[in-house]
């Protein structure tokens, strides 16, 4: 039988092992959050979950840790390039910055 009163715990990172915990960021517009497990060694990170103010119930904190513990390596990578990605490119996806640069080049 499953402790309810008990989180499960959260996987090691599958970049470097290292130790993961919820990290959360205001939404800009200030109305909420967005949430996501981060490596505290290496910085990769799950998909961000965004809650409301006031809306942040254990079941969204399950999500989070199921979304991580049951991740495949490949979508955590997929996930941590398009955020280097985003970050590299000034906020613009990898799509963007590819259709930006072939207008550039042609």
């Amino acid at each position: 039988m499953t402790d309810l009163s008990k989180p499960p715990k959260l996987l090691p990172c599958p970049f470097c092992e290292g130790k993961a915990h919820i990290h959360r960021e205001p939404c800009v517009e200030g109305m909420g959050y967005y949430c996501a497990v981060k490596c505290s060694k290496c910085g990769g990170k799950s998909p961000e979950k965004y809650y409301s103010n006031g809306n942040d119930c254990p079941l969204f904190y399950e999500d989070l840790r199921n979304l991580w513990n049951t991740r495949s390596v490949a979508e955590v990578r997929k996930a941590a390039f398009e955020e280097a990605a985003t970050m590299c490119f000034g906020g613009k996806s990898v799509a963007d910055a590819i259709d930006q640069r072939r207008k550039e080049t042609s």
